[in-house]
């Protein structure tokens, strides 16, 4: 099976981000998600970059090392995985508006809700 991927110089690293497969997007879900729950997880990973997470974008690029690079680097890299990977995002980005969005309806007391 052919997958769509692209490559990247930095610093000397070639570095090749793939597409996910809808499998792989499943897994990464449930890795990161396991991680979150167990409350082990690197701030770092989740907090560096607005929209994205380390632990994906290291899911995109396979056997690269993400640790070498700078975050001016890094962020060529997550503009390279965007381009190969738009579905994953747009599917993150509907999943973090819609967790927002259950946030802010449960901040509501009931008297202020709407029925619909």
């Amino acid at each position: 099976m052919q997958i769509y991927s692209e490559t990247i110089e930095i610093a000397g690293h070639v570095i090749t981000v793939s597409e996910l497969t809808t499998g792989g997007v499943r897994a990464l879900l449930k890795s990161v998600t396991a991680t979150i729950n167990d409350g082990n997880f690197d701030v770092v990973d989740f907090e560096l970059f607005p929209g994205v997470d380390l632990i994906s974008v290291a899911r995109m690029v396979g056997n690269a090392t993400l640790d070498d690079l700078t975050p001016s680097q890094l962020e060529k890299v997550i503009e390279k995985c965007r381009l190969v990977n738009p579905h994953f995002f747009a599917m993150r980005d509907r999943l973090l508006a819609a967790g927002r969005q259950m946030q802010e309806r449960s901040a509501t007391p009931l008297s202020e809700r709407s029925l619909s």
